[in-house]
């Protein structure tokens, strides 16, 4: 077996949860030990020359992973800093990751549900589509809050509206350019006509498209997305927003049960 390429090792860091420390502690002695258990075949002294290796090469990716973090506002869960020569790695602690987890063991429909609660716990009148050809569209929302505006929209005299794909999909499986490419060509169309609907919606009612996901994506689709302008969010950027929404692993399926059963308003 080839030796493991630095971007593969940082990856493994990032999403390795036997990692529980919250003390700095040598990124060299993490890298080995992250290689021991994801290799086993290989021996300690092995691990110990790879990690000796590459481990300035895993603390700038490192570095740049926190950067792309705060592009995508997702809060940092880990520390990276020198001291003298040597590099140190710390977990921050997160009840995001947990609240993840319990969002992967959703089926597709609770977690399009899921969406659709999470933005009627932040102050809007949200919904799922619930229905084959839906032209891309998984849930849809409007009277959305602004910013740290605390009234609803509607009081303020803002009709926000959101319209979001929901791609539930296991931990390797990564949302592609063309997933993203797919969902924007028939969310305008279908929006339009959702807004039709709306009687308090106008030509220039501001929008947001939104792909939301439990995995991540691939970088053409962060790329894309970032260019015309699609809100995208991973797994734990989503995990993120709902957590200071107040939900918690514990709740999350009370929550979208209390969703299912409220009647759907015009």
């Amino acid at each position: 077996m080839s030796d493991p390429k630095p971007g593969h090792i940082a990856q493994w860091i990032v999403e390795d949860e036997r990692i529980v420390q919250e003390e700095f502690q040598p990124l060299e002695n993490i890298i080995s030990g992250v290689i021991k258990d994801r290799i086993p075949s290989f021996s300690l002294e092995k691990c110990a020359e790879i990690a000796e290796t590459n481990v300035a090469d895993v603390y700038d990716i490192l570095t740049l992973k926190k950067e792309e973090y705060a592009d995508q506002g997702i809060e940092p869960v880990f520390e990276v800093h020198v001291d003298g020569e040597e590099k140190h790695y710390k977990k921050i602690r997160s009840s995001a990751k947990s609240l993840l987890e319990s969002l992967k063991l959703l089926d597709c429909t609770d977690f399009e549900h899921f969406c659709a609660c999470l933005l009627k716990r932040i102050g809007s009148d949200a919904r799922t589509v619930g229905r084959t050809g839906d032209q891309e569209i998984d849930f849809w929302a409007k009277n959305v809050p602004i910013g740290h505006i605390k009234e609803r929209a509607e009081a303020s005299s803002i009709n926000l509206f959101v319209f979001g794909q929901a791609k539930r999909y296991s931990k390797g499986k990564l949302v592609a350019e063309k997933d993203v490419r797919s969902f924007i060509g028939g969310a305008i169309k279908k929006g339009s006509d959702y807004m039709r609907e709306c009687s308090k919606a106008g030509i220039l009612s501001p929008i947001i498209y939104a792909f939301w996901t439990t995995s991540d994506f691939e970088p053409s689709a962060r790329k894309y997305c970032a260019d015309i302008g699609i809100r995208y969010l991973n797994g734990l950027a989503l995990s993120q927003l709902a957590t200071r929404a107040g939900f918690a692993p514990t709740n999350v399926q009370y929550y979208i049960n209390e969703y299912k059963n409220q009647p759907v308003t015009a």
